[in-house]
């Protein structure tokens, strides 16, 4: 921790700025009023009373601290851990819960899922930009009981701008380092009927350079992303709806025979929603949604020296389908007791799962389909109620229940419960329980890959996670918050792989316990002008039921920040990002490090500064990432892949928004 605190004294002396997460989104709002959340409970309520451990970042939040992904917003909340893959996408751990995709934290964007059926992952990446949302809801721990699968150890709710938050036209442009440009176009329109809002965005880059492969070996790679965006949403008196299409290109980043490689993903949706309140107690809703993924792998240009290195190459496609319709009735039995009941049915089905086989050098093709059945297709239902009881004033029980049946891996039952507590002034204490569980990817069930490796188990039974946890909330003085979260969660029937003649096979293993505390305080000075916070993570127990302890997580986690607000027109700000040791796999570096690496899988301390300017006709800001060039990585993870993935080095962004 000792180079921790080096820098986080430096960062206050040269700029004394930062973020605070949790900072209200209006100067006007008052340091004690309460954010309202939608996504704990499926209805508005206090984040103070609802049933879960809930993070608020606003709009606002992500301007200061210039973020420029998802995933420079999500890691500087405790608990939360943003790794690399190998090729090249972020993937996101919520509570010391690994995962080779995004596929334990459920994904919605203004409520609705947003998932592919192969890998069961979304983005965190370029491929979601910033513009246009008007605040994200995080969830740390399961909520399986309202939204059924892959609420597992967490959940991620985008809540985009309405037109009113728009207030016209928005038009934004931006560039930086390694050939980094970007532009974007935001419209809201608000009449008597309804609204429409339009988000038009592109995002190109070459990315970082990197000197070494998976294997170890030199490489001039570099990360090149590009990324296109339309997205229309609307309403007309009690109707809603939505569209959005996203192009997201790149290549395999620590691939030695992928520089020639093209990884294209496509994601098309569409949703329709419905609000009825028929009489002051009773509300019916419902909604429709279809989300497409289209990701195909293709080949590029051969040259001389790609033959030469390899024997074979493979392209692949996948194509997915999602439609869900769901049902839900909020009933007001009286002012303290609120009832929720729904049913949802969604049709899943994944088809052209092709591997197409080119082997070297005279690029014979072969076709080996890797599905089995080549065009899996399922149905699943479900069944969800809750109460919400407000038993005292300082008192308030939320208990429900939510039973999923699927065609291929059977029943699931999730419930929760939660007991929140008011026993004096300032001091909130929630008491959470709750079930869920992640249903197997098409990956996992079907696949048959060459090789034999990573084969899929049709007899897969999903992975349930049960947690139980205690918060409390408590004002320090009156401009500051602590807040503190103690959890145990025990995962059951996990899924991994296991040994087999000639490969490998996906199994369901066992049980992992993870033990930990997550602790975090902030600070408001001088009316808001100065914000600041800080919070801890750490994991006193993570480990299998042989005792084996779990790999690659970081068991200290740390995040650091301070906002300045400079007169009317500037903002300040730093952020510092510590991720302590991992425990490293026994497989781990089964060959000679050619680059002669200390510990790559050390700890490490990141910092970004942002200047920021505000309430002016051309917004600027100018934001350094990495700023003492820390040379950092993150676990491969993947069996095979010998050698962690190097973080970005520094690399300065300058953005500006006119708005009219």
């Amino acid at each position: 921790m000792g180079n921790l605190l080096k820098i986080v004294v430096s960062g206050v002396i040269l700029l004394g700025c930062g973020i605070s997460l949790w900072a209200q989104e209006e100067e006007e709002i008052l340091w004690r009023n309460i954010p309202i959340v939608v996504t704990a409970a499926k209805k508005e309520q206090f984040i103070t009373k609802a049933p879960s451990n809930v993070t608020v970042i606003t709009a606002r939040e992500i301007n200061d601290c210039g973020a420029r992904t998802l995933q420079d917003v999500l890691k500087l909340i405790p608990g939360i851990e943003i790794n690399t893959t190998r090729k090249g996408l972020g993937r996101i751990w919520i509570r010391g819960v690994t995962s080779r995709y995004n596929n334990k934290v459920l994904f919605l964007v203004d409520g609705f899922p947003c998932r592919e059926l192969v890998y069961g992952q979304f983005p965190v990446d370029e491929q979601f930009p910033l513009a246009h949302i008007k605040r994200i809801e995080v969830i740390r721990g399961p909520g399986s009981a309202l939204y059924g699968a892959n609420a597992f150890s967490g959940m991620i709710n985008i809540i985009t701008k309405d037109a009113e938050d728009i207030g016209g036209c928005e038009v934004g442009v931006s560039g930086g380092s390694w050939r980094t440009y970007g532009d974007h176009i935001l419209y809201g329109k608000k009449t008597e009927k309804g609204e429409l809002v339009f988000f038009t965005n592109h995002y190109e880059t070459l990315g970082d350079s990197h000197e070494r492969d998976r294997k170890g070996n030199p490489t001039d790679r570099h990360d090149p992303k590009t990324q296109e965006e339309i997205y229309l949403k609307g309403s007309i008196n009690d109707f809603t709806f939505g569209f959005r299409h996203l192009r997201y290109n790149w290549e395999y980043l620590t691939y030695k025979d992928s520089k020639n490689r093209d990884d294209d993903w496509q994601d098309f949706s569409l949703n329709l929603g419905y609000s009825k309140s028929f009489n002051e107690r009773l509300k019916a809703s419902a909604r429709l949604y279809y989300n497409y993924f289209d990701h195909l792998t293709d080949k590029r240009e051969w040259d001389n020296s790609l033959r030469s290195s390899l024997e074979e190459f493979a392209e692949r496609r996948e194509k997915t389908e999602v439609f869900g319709v769901g049902v839900q009735a909020d009933y007001e039995l009286n002012e303290h007791n609120h009832l929720i009941a729904g049913i949802d049915y969604e049709k899943e089905k994944a088809y052209e799962l092709i591997e197409d086989t080119y082997v070297m050098p005279d690029l014979a093709k072969t076709i080996d389909r890797w599905a089995e059945p080549a065009a899996p297709q399922n149905i699943n239902w479900a069944l969800f109620a809750e109460d919400i009881w407000q038993i005292k004033p300082n008192l308030n029980l939320t208990a429900g229940f939510r039973y999923d049946k699927h065609e291929e891996y059977g029943g699931a039952i999730s419930p929760r419960v939660s007991v929140i507590l008011n026993p004096k002034k300032d001091l909130i204490v929630k008491i959470l329980y709750g079930r869920a569980f992640r249903a197997p990817s098409y990956r996992e069930l079907y696949i048959r890959e060459s090789g034999n490796e990573n084969n899929g188990n049709k007899d897969l039974e999903p992975e349930y996670i049960q947690t139980t946890e205690l918060e409390l909330l408590y004002p320090l003085i009156e401009q500051a918050e602590a807040r503190l979260n103690l959890f145990s969660e025990e995962i059951k029937d996990f899924i991994g792989t296991t040994p087999i003649v000639g490969g490998s096979r996906y199994d369901n293993l066992g049980k992992v316990k993870i033990c930990g505390i997550e602790s975090g305080i902030k600070a408001r000075f001088r009316e808001g002008k100065i914000t600041g916070f800080a919070n801890y993570t750490y994991y006193f127990k993570a480990e299998d039921d042989d005792g084996n302890k779990v790999t690659n997580i970081a068991t200290h986690m740390a995040n650091i920040g301070l906002n300045a607000r400079l007169g009317k027109h500037l903002n300040f700000n730093a952020t510092l990002n510590h991720i302590g040791k991992r425990t490293k796999p026994v497989d781990y570096q089964q060959k000679a490090d050619p680059a002669n690496r200390k510990d790559l899988l050390g700890e490490f301390d990141r910092m970004n500064l942002v200047l920021t300017s505000r309430n002016l006709p051309v917004d600027v800001s100018l934001g350094i990432y990495n700023v003492f060039d820390v040379q950092s990585f993150n676990p491969a993870y993947e069996p095979g892949s010998y050698y962690d993935i190097e973080h970005p080095g520094r690399n300065i962004l300058l953005k500006v928004d006119h708005k009219f």
